[in-house]
This record gives C-alpha cells, structure tokens and sequence, in this order.
C-alpha cells in the first residue's frame, strides 16, 4: 500500500540543486519526509522504510535475498575497507 502525498515542494540546496520534498504520514502515524530512494520512519517504535514514491519496502533484513547478495553489499560496505560508493 502506498502513502498518500499530502503536500510537495522543491528546493534548490547548495551543492546538490534542485530537490523534490513530499510529505506523508507513515503508517503508525508520525510525518514522514520522503526525499531519497530509501526513507525511514523517525517513529523509534516504528521501522518502516518506503521509497521516494511513497511505497512501503519490505524489512532490510530481506533486502538482497533474491539476487543472493550478502547484507554487506546492500549497506554499501566493503570487506576490503571503507564504503565501496
């Protein structure tokens, strides 16, 4: 189920440029700024996470499972040191 966007608004941040802000409620209730591929619930008894479209993603711990990736590869951490992006 997605989200229903209440409201949008476009910012120009420095270094970045033009950037799309849409708010929503999550599903326990608590507002919900979604900006990026991934966003996340600030509710600490909540951990919903939905896309910029406002869709709900399944739990992280599920993410990579169909295409065999170790949780390492989805945290975007490298085994040989650092953040491999």
């Amino acid at each position: 189920m997605a989200l229903v966007i209440e409201s949008e608004e476009r910012m120009n941040i420095p270094m970045v440029g033009m950037r799309t802000f849409k708010y929503s409620h999550c599903e326990c209730g608590a507002e919900i700024v979604l900006y990026d591929f991934t966003n996340y619930c600030d509710n600490e008894k909540c951990d919903f996470a939905y896309n910029l479209s406002g869709q709900r993603l399944a739990p992280r711990s599920h993410w990579g499972e169909e295409t065999g990736e170790h949780p390492a590869d989805v945290a975007g951490y490298s085994f040989f040191g650092g953040e491999d992006w």
